[in-house]
């Protein structure tokens, strides 16, 4: 997750849609040295994962390019439309 998008969540002049790829939350399963380390984590694992969640909540828009991705968030695969 690009530190760009959260520029323009916490800009608001831009609506913003959230394209959805491998998250950090599901790649720390495949990374249990990072998910382990508690350093790390601490540093920037959690806060990334909180930015991560507050992207998904505040954007205008999610979009997901596949279904098993949806289906693992429980989100949808369209795009909510933009909120004025």
């Amino acid at each position: 997750m690009g530190l760009r998008r959260a520029a323009f969540l916490f800009d608001s002049q831009w609506p913003l849609v959230t394209s959805l790829h491998t998250t950090l939350y599901f790649w720390l399963d495949t990374h249990r040295e990072c998910k382990n380390d508690q350093s790390w984590m601490n540093s920037f694992g959690r806060p990334m994962l909180a930015l991560e969640r507050e992207l998904m909540m505040k954007s205008n828009a999610v979009q997901s390019n596949s279904k098993a991705i949806a289906s693992e968030l429980n989100v949808h695969t369209v795009l909510f439309s933009i909120k004025k």
